[in-house]
C-alpha cells in the first residue's frame, strides 16, 4: 500500500499497477480453477476408463472360462463316461479319446478324474480332498487355485460327468499352464492383475510384481498394500480406490469375474494420471504470464489517454493561479463531452472574463495615473509661480497686468484640473463597480465549486451502493454455485446406483431385464440432470465474472471521484485567493476615491483663493502686504495640492502594480 501512499505516483502508473495486480490475480484463479477442474474432470474421466479396462478384461476371462466350461462339458457328455462297469478297455478308450480332445483345445492335458478322486492314467495323488473337487462331484464347474505339477505352475479346471440319470459319476479336468494363461492376456496394453480368494497371483503382466509378489493371506511378510487390495477385491463389490504399491502411488479399479473366485484389477500410475494435469498448469501459467504483460501495456496506453487531458487542464488551472490569463485551454479539451470538457469550458468562460476585467481596470488605471501626473506638474507649477510672486512682491504695483494674465490662467486650469478630477472620480466609481461584480462572480463560482464538491460526493456514496450491491450479488452466486455442486454429486450418485442395478440385472438373467430398463432410464435422467447442472454453472460462472468486471469498474470510478474532488477543492481555493485580492484591490480603489474627493475640495478653495488673488491685484496698488497674503495662501494651498497629486500617483502606482500581477492578452 506504500506504492499508492506517494505523493510521486501518477495517475497513469496508478491504473497501471492496480490493472496489472487484477489481472495477475484474474490470471492466478483462472490457473487454480482450471488446474482444479481438469484434475477433476480427467480423475473422473481415469475411474471410467478404469472401470471400462476393468470390465473389458473381466469380460475376456470370463468369456475364456466359459469356453472352457462348455469344452470339457462337452467331453464329459461321450458315451465312454456313462458305462456302469468300465474296463480297462474303456478307460484306454477314454484315454485315447482325451489326447485327441487335447490338441482341439487349448488346455495343455485333459485327465478323467473318477468318483473317488484318482486321476486317470496319471499317477497323481487322490484329489478327492480338494475344495475344487468336491464342488465339481456337487455338479458345479470349479477351478482351482494355482497347483505345481512337475516343477511347473497350472490351474485345474474341472467340470463334472453325469451319468444318464443325472448322477455324478467323476469330473473332466483341463490343465492350464499359469505360463500360457499369462501369454493369453500378453496383448494387454495396459497393467492388471487377477488373484484368488485365496491371494493367489493367477496372472499379471506386471513384471516387477510378479516377481516380488507374496500371497496376503498366507504370508505374513506379504506387502501391507497387497494386502489391503485383496481385501478390496474380495469383498464382492466393484470400483475404485487409490492404493501406494512399491512406493508408487497406484489408480485401481477392481471387480470380481463372474461364476468365479477370481477378482481382476486394472492399475494405472497415479503420475500418468497427474502428467496431463502438470502439463496444463504450466501452459496456463505461460499463458497468465503473456496475458499480464499485454494487459499491463494495454493499461498504460489507456490510462496515457485519459491522465493526459487531466494533466493539460491541471496546468491550465496553474497558470490562472499565478495570475497568467495569456493562454486559453486547448480544443483538444475543450471538444471532450466528459467531466473534463465541462470542467475546461467553466475555466475558459472564467478566463476571458477576468482577463476583460483586468484589462479595463488597467486602461483606467493608466488614464488616472496621466491625469494625476498633469495634476502633480500643474501643482509643481503653481508652487513656482508662488514662489516667484513672492519674490517679486516689491515689484508686484509694476507687474499687476502680467500677473492678472497669470492668475487668469490658472483659474481657467485650475476648472480644468476640477472637470479632470470628476472624470477621475467617476472612473474610479466605475472600477469599485467592476470590481464589486469581480467580488460577486469569485463568490459565485466558489459557490458553484461547493455545489459541484457535493454532486461529487453524493454520486461517489450511489457508486459505493453499487458496489455493496455487486459484493451481496458474488455472495448470492456462489450460494447457488455450491446447490449445483451438490445436484451434480447426487446426479454421480444416482448414475452410479444406476449402474450397480444394471449390473444385478443382467446378473438376474430374464427376471431383471424390466428392472434393467428402469436402472437404464434412471441413469440416463441423472447424466441429464448432471448436464443441466454444468450448463447452470457455467451460466453461473459467466455471471460471477460480469459481476466482478462491475464491482472493479465501480472501484475504479470511486477513485476517480475522489480525485476529481481534490481538483474541486484547489478549484474552490484559487476562487477564494480571487475573492481576496480583489477585496484588496477594492480598499485601495476606496482610498483612491477619497483622496481624489479631498483634492476635489480643495479645488473650490484654489478657486477661491484665485478669486481673492485677482481682487488683490486689482487694488495691489493700495495695499502691497495684502497682496503678499495672499501670495503665501496661495503658496500653502499649492504645497497641499502637489502633496495630495502625490499621494494620488502613488496610489495609482499601487494599483498598478497589483494589476501588472495579472498577466493578460494585451
Amino acid at each position: 500500500m506504500k506504492f499508492f501512499k506517494k505523493k510521486n505516483r501518477s495517475l497513469r502508473t496508478r491504473l497501471s499497477v492496480i490493472f496489472g495486480l487484477l489481472v495477475f490475480a484474474i490470471c492466478v484463479a483462472t490457473t487454480a480453477l482450471a488446474t482444479f477442474g481438469a484434475g477433476n474432470s480427467l480423475n473422473k474421466q481415469i475411474d471410467e476408463l478404469q472401470e471400462q479396462r476393468v470390465m473389458n478384461i473381466t469380460s475376456e476371462i470370463s468369456t475364456q472360462v466359459m469356453k472352457m466350461q462348455q469344452s470339457l462339458e462337452q467331453i464329459g457328455r461321450n458315451p465312454l463316461f456313462g458305462q456302469k462297469n468300465a474296463t480297462k478297455t474303456t478307460y484306454e478308450q477314454i484315454g485315447s479319446m482325451m489326447t485327441k480332445e487335447e490338441e482341439n483345445t487349448s488346455f495343455d492335458a485333459i485327465k478323467f478324474v473318477t468318483a473317488e478322486g484318482l486321476v486317470l492314467t496319471d499317477g497323481s495323488p487322490s484329489i478327492k480332498d480338494k475344495d475344487y473337487f468336491k464342488k465339481a462331484m456337487n455338479g458345479e464347474f470349479s477351478i482351482s487355485g494355482i497347483v505345481e505339477v512337475g516343477g511347473s505352475e497350472v490351474i485345474n479346471f474341472i467340470a463334472p460327468v453325469k451319468d444318464k440319470d443325472d448322477k455324478v459319476t467323476g469330473a473332466i479336468a483341463g490343465i492350464f499352464s499359469r505360463e500360457e494363461l499369462n501369454s493369453v492376456f500378453a496383448d494387454v496394453k495396459y497393467n492388471f492383475l487377477v488373484m484368488n480368494k485365496a491371494g493367489e497371483l493367477i496372472t499379471t503382466n506386471m513384471k516387477s510384481l510378479a516377481t516380488e509378489y507374496k500371497n496376503p493371506v498366507t504370508d505374513k511378510d506379504a506387502d501391507a498394500s497387497i494386502k489391503e487390495l485383496h481385501s478390496t477385491m474380495t469383498s464382492g463389490k466393484t470400483g475404485n480406490t487409490k492404493l501406494t504399491i512399491n512406493s508408487s502411488e497406484k489408480n485401481i479399479s477392481y471387480t470380481q469375474v463372474k461364476n468365479t473366485e477370481w477378482y481382476v484389477a486394472t492399475i494405472l500410475e497415479q503420475t500418468e494420471v497427474n502428467k496431463p494435469i502438470k502439463n496444463l498448469m504450466y501452459a496456463m501459467i505461460a499463458i497468465s504470464a503473456i496475458l499480464m504483460v499485454l494487459g499491463s501495456i494495454v493499461t498504460y496506453v489507456f490510462a496515457g489517454f485519459i491522465t493526459k487531458s487531466i494533466i493539460s487542464l491541471t496546468s491550465h488551472i496553474g497558470e490562472f493561479a499565478g495570475g497568467d490569463f495569456r493562454n486559453p485551454i486547448t480544443d483538444k479539451i475543450m471538444i471532450l463531452e466528459d467531466e473534463v470538457g465541462v470542467a475546461a469550458h467553466g475555466l475558459e468562460q472564467m478566463r476571458d472574463s477576468l482577463q476583460n476585467m483586468i484589462v479595463g481596470i488597467k486602461q483606467e488605471m493608466q488614464q488616472l495615473s496621466d491625469s494625476s501626473e498633469v495634476l502633480n506638474s500643474n501643482a509643481e507649477q503653481m508652487l513656482g509661480n508662488s514662489s516667484n510672486i513672492s519674490e517679486a512682491t516689491s515689484q508686484m504695483a509694476a507687474g499687476v497686468e502680467n500677473q492678472s494674465v497669470d492668475l487668469v490662467e490658472i483659474s481657467q486650469r485650475i476648472d480644468v484640473f476640477g472637470s479632470m478630477i470628476e472624470e477621475i472620480i467617476k472612473s474610479i466609481q466605475d472600477i469599485y463597480e467592476k470590481i464589486q461584480e469581480m467580488s460577486q462572480s469569485a463568490e459565485a463560482g466558489n459557490m458553484i465549486g461547493n455545489t459541484l464538491k457535493d454532486s461529487v460526493t453524493q454520486t461517489g456514496e450511489i457508486f459505493k451502493e453499487v458496489s455493496d450491491s455487486v459484493t451481496d450479488l458474488n455472495e448470492y452466486v456462489s450460494q447457488v454455485s455450491s446447490i449445483t455442486v451438490l445436484i451434480n454429486e447426487i446426479a454421480g450418485q444416482t448414475n452410479l446406483l444406476a449402474l450397480n442395478a444394471s449390473i444385478e440385472a443382467a446378473r438376474a438373467g430374464e427376471a431383471g431385464k424390466g428392472f434393467a430398463v428402469v436402472a437404464d432410464e434412471i441413469r440416463q435422467l441423472a447424466d441429464q440432470v448432471k448436464d443441466s447442472s454444468s450448463k447452470i454453472d457455467h451460466l453461473i460462472s459467466q455471471i460471477d465474472d460480469k459481476a466482478t468486471v462491475m464491482s472493479n469498474n465501480t472501484e475504479q470510478l470511486q477513485s476517480e471521484l475522489t480525485k476529481q474532488m481534490e481538483q474541486i477543492q484547489d478549484s474552490i481555493k484559487q476562487y477564494t485567493k480571487i475573492g481576496d485580492e480583489v477585496t484588496h484591490i477594492s480598499a485601495d480603489i476606496l482610498d483612491m476615491n477619497t483622496s481624489a474627493k479631498y483634492i476635489g475640495e480643495n479645488k473650490d478653495i484654489i478657486v477661491e483663493s484665485v478669486s481673492s488673488v485677482t481682487a488683490v491685484a486689482e487694488e495691489i496698488t493700495a495695499s502691497t502686504q495684502e497682496v503678499k497674503s495672499s501670495i503665501d495662501v496661495n503658496q500653502q494651498v499649492s504645497n497641499s495640492v502637489r502633496d495630495l497629486a502625490i499621494e494620488l500617483s502613488d496610489k495609482t502606482q499601487q494599483v498598478v502594480e497589483r494589476l501588472e500581477q495579472f498577466k493578460v492578452e494585451e
